[in-house]
């Protein structure tokens, strides 16, 4: 039987120094102050920041799905095979040729009229002069007023030759331009009908993928609410954990004060600090291993969420508007984003309605509001467009 100084150095063996030795001292506050630095409670904050932000994601995807199955857009460019804006902007071009033509024509006419009532005013002022002259004798006068006449003739001939050249090689332009234009509107219109059989193709095929989509997105929205709900389990597990530490902690260091005031001698308290401190430091090991679980599943969100920007191919998305001067936003990571850059901010009919700036806090990226359309006010998943410089 083992008694006294007996039982130290059995347990203690080597490690038993002698009372004239100085003893060092355990230090139980150095041991949590170094337990502490390698605890994140920030940690605890954003799990639940994230759980609210997927709350609100999930929201946003019921209501955005609800949206796209409503809406039926096209754009021009759909049909931009068609041709139908070119075809329409050379109709439009040979009318108003046409129409320059007819008046080129209707102006050569009435300068030639106007040249030939001006001659014939002339030849008849002269013919009233030589009627009046006493000098002459009937038969001068006669002749005379013949050359007149016949020079008259002479100059008509030429002024309306030369005036029908112009008028017959616009009267031939209005001819071709006539029939092209006839063939253009009969092309605008079989290009009009074309478009209208593609146009409801096109509305036909929307309806079925849009059907697709909202199968695809509720099926993500029931998996997406299956890891909150999951993620909500193992975060009251976190809080329990905390909590067991917390009382641990508590507890032990009350029994440690105890032991203090019950125990002999220094080493046999020596011993049983250490004792434990090693439960303790298991417990801080399993709690520590926990968070660091709880940080990769944070990661692994984060690229559901990136992929999901990618996948839609935008530039990104409004995801937590309530402080419009600190907007958590998700930008497509193709883009190099960073301080002072701009975007434009479109809701789910893709109409603007505001503008905002990029601007980085606690390396984490978020948008203030430069400017709104009406005063609306902005909602989840409205779409960013990055303005590149």
């Amino acid at each position: 039987v083992f008694r006294g100084p007996e039982v130290v150095k059995v347990f203690l063996g080597e490690h038993l120094t002698s009372r004239e030795n100085p003893v060092q001292i355990y230090s139980l506050n150095e041991e949590f102050a170094l337990a502490r630095k390698n605890r994140r409670p920030s940690l605890f904050f954003i799990v639940l920041g994230f759980m609210i932000f997927l709350g609100g994601l999930s929201f946003a995807l019921r209501h955005v799905i609800e949206k796209k199955a409503q809406e039926v857009s096209f754009s021009i460019p759909d049909f931009e095979d068609l041709n139908l804006a070119e075809l329409i902007n050379t109709a439009k071009n040979a009318e108003e040729r046409l129409n320059r033509v007819r008046e080129e024509l209707e102006k050569s006419r009435s300068q030639m009229e106007a040249k030939l009532k001006s001659l014939e005013a002339e030849t008849e002022k002269r013919i009233r002069a030589l009627s009046q002259r006493k000098n002459l004798s009937p038969r001068e006068r006669a002749k005379r007023i013949r050359e007149l006449r016949q020079g008259q003739t002479q100059e008509k001939g030429k002024l309306q030759k030369n005036y029908q050249e112009q008028m017959d090689s616009r009267s031939k332009e209005l001819s071709e331009l006539e029939s092209k234009l006839s063939a253009y509107e009969k092309q605008v219109q079989d290009t009009a009908r074309r478009n209208r059989i593609s146009l409801e193709k096109a509305r036909q095929d929307y309806r079925v993928q849009a059907a697709e989509q909202r199968t695809h997105y509720q099926k993500e929205l029931r998996e997406t609410e299956k890891q909150l709900k999951l993620l909500e389990g193992k975060l009251k597990d976190y809080e329990n954990r905390v909590s067991q530490f917390t009382d641990t902690h508590r507890n032990f260091k009350e029994e440690v004060e105890n032991l203090r005031k019950l125990s002999h001698s220094k080493e046999e308290d020596l011993l049983l600090t250490r004792s434990q401190l090693s439960a303790l430091q298991g417990t801080n090991s399993t709690i520590t291993s926990s968070l660091e679980k709880k940080s990769s599943q944070l990661g692994h969100y984060e690229y559901a969420v990136d992929f999901f920007t990618r996948k839609r191919k935008e530039n990104g998305y409004i995801l937590d508007p309530r402080d419009p001067n600190r907007m958590i936003v998700a930008v497509n990571k193709s883009y190099a984003v960073g301080n002072g850059d701009k975007a434009l901010v479109y809701d789910e009919e893709d109409n603007y309605v505001a503008s905002v700036e990029f601007f980085n806090e606690d390396g984490e990226l978020k948008a203030r509001v430069l400017e709104k359309v009406n005063g609306k006010e902005l909602e989840p998943f409205y779409k960013i467009l990055v303005r590149l410089k």
